[in-house]
């Protein structure tokens, strides 16, 4: 809470505790309107109020902006998903709980139960993927599609020139 005092020599002392304050003062202030709020919807709005407050669906944008448009992609459902699935989850406890009373601990569990149980819809790997590699050493199992590049006739499929151990007339 209160301002730093360290006898730094490459430092500004100043502007590290006003980036202090800028981190420190919205949670205290958070905290202090939690501390009068003993029911699941008064902590949730509370909470939903911090956010707001903060704007931290529109910083979650900015950062979508200032990314390359390569990792803009993979990562812009991901950051617009957990905003969503907390929004979610937030409005669930208010509909499970309501006005019930419970304090900031318990709270805490119900979220972090609510959110360790949601998702963010992504196709694993191992589903919906495209493998490239040689035909001599690929193990494919389950498959709807091979396409296969660069076939020659007797070189796919191969060609046996040895007859192996025993010849044809062996055999016969």
């Amino acid at each position: 809470k209160e301002d730093w005092s360290y006898d730094l020599v490459d430092k500004d002392i100043e502007a590290l505790n006003e980036l202090r304050k800028k981190i420190v003062d919205p949670l205290i202030d958070f905290k202090q309107k939690l501390e009068s709020e003993k029911t699941a919807k008064g902590i949730t709005t509370r909470l939903y109020e911090f956010l707001e407050e903060n704007n931290i669906r529109e910083k979650i944008e900015e950062k979508l902006h200032k990314l390359e448009p390569v990792e803009k992609l993979k990562y812009s459902n991901e950051y617009i998903a957990s905003y969503n699935i907390l929004m979610d989850v937030l409005d669930e406890i208010v509909l499970v709980f309501g006005d019930q009373k419970m304090t900031f601990e318990d709270y805490r569990k119900i979220l972090k139960a609510g959110l360790e149980t949601s998702s963010i819809g992504e196709i694993p790997e191992s589903i919906d993927q495209v493998i490239v590699g040689n035909v001599d050493t690929a193990r494919l199992t389950n498959i709807k599609a091979v396409f296969v590049v660069g076939v020659n006739d007797g070189v796919f499929p191969k060609r046996i020139d040895h007859e192996g151990l025993l010849s044809d007339t062996e055999r016969e």
